[in-house]
């Protein structure tokens, strides 16, 4: 028998007293959830193999559900049939529902009704890590632009403060509509610039370099969506 903390991964090995029904952890404090895993042995058990010819009630099921782009795109040159992407539904532990019949014809394949209902899954021990999920769904998009739903782009500390001759690099955050959560723009695809290189200098790795004292501001922008603009002012005293 093996015990460990919910909420964490480090089990350890305990001893459970058949008798008493009891297992004893030194050191744990009472009212502590644990989680606790177990393996059974009865010698009066019966096998039961599983024949590979049975058909299983219950499969981990993955629907593809196609993307259609409406109209013309000049740019992407997409018509109404063109596929642009698909939904992925993967449902773990899906139960099927009574007899389903299943095929595949040479030349594509066919219509069929799958009934069933969807099962809850765990992800690590069952019961101690959450309340488990029954489907997740993935969403991909063909050649969709990186910055196509970004709202804005921010510097993570606009407002600096360096002595002459400090350097720092600028972290450009990308920001998200709905549940998305930011993201780390790469140097590589923003252009770095000062007000007043006398000031403070900006190369294209996004390092500011402290030249004289005085105030300067640092103009981020997204090279390939210019509308996308974040600044960040840079205040350089003496040493």
């Amino acid at each position: 028998m093996w015990y460990s903390i919910a909420g964490e991964n480090n089990w350890s090995k305990i001893d459970f007293d058949a008798e008493t029904k009891t297992a004893t952890v030194a050191g744990l404090p009472v009212g502590t959830t644990v989680c606790v895993k177990y393996v059974k042995n009865d010698a009066s058990a019966e096998q039961f193999i599983v024949s590979s010819a049975f058909i299983p009630s219950q499969c981990h099921a993955i629907l593809t559900l196609p993307l259609f782009k409406a109209g013309t795109d000049s740019k992407t040159s997409f018509t109404s049939s063109s596929k642009v992407g698909e939904v992925q539904v993967e449902i773990p532990n899906f139960l099927l529902g009574g007899a389903q019949d299943l095929s595949l014809t040479a030349s594509g394949a066919s219509t069929t009704n799958l009934s069933g209902n969807a099962l809850t899954t765990f992800d690590g021990s069952e019961g101690c890590d959450g309340d488990g999920y029954y489907a997740r769904l993935i969403q991909i998009t063909y050649n969709k632009d990186e910055f196509a739903d970004v709202k804005s782009i921010v510097v993570a500390d606009s407002d600096i403060d360096l002595v002459v001759g400090e350097k720092q690099v600028l972290d450009v955050l990308a920001i998200y509509g709905g549940m998305t959560a930011p993201k780390k723009v790469e140097a590589s695809k923003l252009t770095f610039t000062s007000s007043d290189d006398t000031v403070a200098t900006v190369d294209a790795n996004g390092e500011v370099t402290a030249v004289a004292e005085g105030s300067a501001i640092i103009e981020v922008v997204v090279t390939e969506k210019s509308a996308l603009v974040a600044k960040a002012v840079v205040t350089v005293s003496a040493e």
